[in-house]
């Protein structure tokens, strides 16, 4: 499995104007997802625009009008003065990967290499390269500057006569990729692929995207086929991304995936999420030519094992090794993801995040359509906001200690529920973590962690 970077070297350096363009940001106060037109764009042209505090992310679309020549984002530049993309590149890797035909887009973020990956407050800076003639912002935000959760539709194109029974298959292997990262799923429409499209290659790949349709709204397209014909000296090709990260409004032929069915449940649920890390901005840890990704908390592999014994590679549980057999995400793999554009995100937490029992098969998942419940996997650093602004009455609390020592539970969720008693502020904290550090029925890893609780609060440590 691999993206496809195309890398037309044939764009110039643009020659920057004297002064940049000034686009007026103007945020809904009840979206999460911005999406700003610029017009006029031509190679060369600069923009200015003014991020306010508590946005995750931003894209920044490019567009062209001549299909043999690329259209990219040259250089992209924070109010400190950083360089997220530079000469059409992220960070540290070397591929061209913002020089693309017709639709191209550049994504911040996509590297961990400066320290951050927080967006920074203030003036933006972007140049343009290539035959182009229109962009597009999108912005991505939260009321606190923290993802909340979010749901991805996905328009799944199935091409005719694969497998048996491939109509419920294919439903099932949709249903079974969330939740993932931190999304669930959400809309879903089922639609025929054209036959000619069963084996697709390279050309009909771009074409059979660029017909999708749909509403203006961001969605997941997945073409699911039979085999993706085209030579690759590294084995069978299981799916394929046009950009990384490609386009999540349908009818351009950077607006989707391609996935092809094997009839391996596991196989294919693991291949549509690696294209899907790729969709929204992940490369592969490591390239079979030893090129890093541009993340510094993901494994890398040398050359002589990657070529030779990849299994061996430390990065080869990773969900994006170029061959993939693992699920691992790393944290700021999960925060591309989550600042991407691909998804209905939330603004806040829901008020009634403790509203129901999770169960395990619901673990992970921020909504389950079919229940209307809801359930946050707090990281430990966003734990103390939410859990005080949840204001625990005595029902509620009752409910997270239930929730607690429900042995039929996962760890995490029923840690996830002490740092809701934990971090609440509540006048009782000390007398609920008291009962749980020595209740006999309460799971070992619950009662140390309520202990360790309450030494914190005798040291105030809270």
């Amino acid at each position: 499995m691999r993206a496809t970077l195309v890398g037309l070297l044939a764009l110039a350096l643009p020659s920057c104007a004297d002064e940049p363009r000034r686009i007026d940001i103007e945020l809904s106060d009840t979206e999460d997802l911005t999406v700003i037109p610029v017009e006029h764009v031509s190679h060369g042209d600069r923009i200015v625009f003014a991020l306010p505090r508590n946005v995750l992310g931003f894209s920044i679309v490019s567009f062209g009008h001549e299909y043999e020549t690329g259209v990219g984002v040259y250089r992209v530049v924070s109010p400190s003065g950083i360089r997220f993309v530079d000469d059409y590149r992220v960070g540290r890797h070397p591929a061209l990967i913002l020089s693309h035909r017709i639709v191209s887009a550049a994504a911040v973020p996509q590297t961990d290499a400066f320290g951050t990956m927080d967006i920074e407050p203030g003036d933006w800076h972007a140049v343009f390269g290539g035959s182009m003639d229109r962009a597009e912002l999108w912005i991505r935000r939260t009321e606190d500057g923290r993802f909340h959760g979010g749901t991805v539709d996905v328009d799944a194109y199935v091409a005719p006569d694969i497998l048996d029974n491939q109509d419920s298959y294919v439903a099932s292997v949709v249903e079974a990729t969330f939740p993932w990262a931190g999304l669930a799923l959400g809309e879903v429409r089922y639609l025929s692929l054209p036959a000619v499209y069963t084996i697709m290659d390279p050309t009909e790949f771009e074409e059979a995207l660029a017909v999708t349709s749909g509403e203006s709204r961001p969605v997941l397209n997945v073409l699911f086929v039979a085999l993706l014909d085209e030579p690759n000296p590294n084995g069978t090709i299981g799916g394929k991304t046009p950009r990384v990260p490609a386009y999540p409004y349908s009818g351009t032929p950077a607006s989707g995936i391609a996935v092809t069915l094997w009839g391996s449940h596991d196989d294919d649920i693991h291949k549509f999420r690696h294209e899907m890390g790729h969709f929204m901005g992940l490369f592969h840890t490591t390239e079979y030519h030893a090129v890093a990704d541009p993340l510094f908390d993901t494994p890398e592999c040398n050359n002589a094992v990657i070529g030779n014994t990849p299994l061996e590679c430390p990065d080869a549980d990773n969900l994006m090794f170029p061959s993939p057999i693992g699920q691992k995400l790393t944290e700021s793999q999960k925060q591309v993801i989550q600042a991407s554009s691909t998804y209905r995100g939330l603004l806040s937490t829901p008020s009634n995040v403790l509203a129901d029992h999770p169960t395990a098969s619901d673990t992970g998942r921020f909504f389950s359509p079919s229940a209307d419940q809801w359930w946050y996997p707090w990281c430990p650093r966003s734990a103390p906001h939410i859990a005080r602004t949840l204001a625990l009455d005595s029902e509620t609390a009752a409910r997270a200690v239930s929730i607690a020592i429900d042995q039929s539970l996962p760890v995490a969720v029923r840690e996830r529920a002490l740092q809701v008693v934990v971090y609440s502020g509540r006048a009782d904290v000390r007398a609920i973590l008291g009962e749980l550090a020595t209740a006999g029925d309460v799971p070992k890893n619950i009662q140390l962690r309520a202990q360790l609780e309450l030494w914190k609060i005798s040291k105030r440590r809270l």
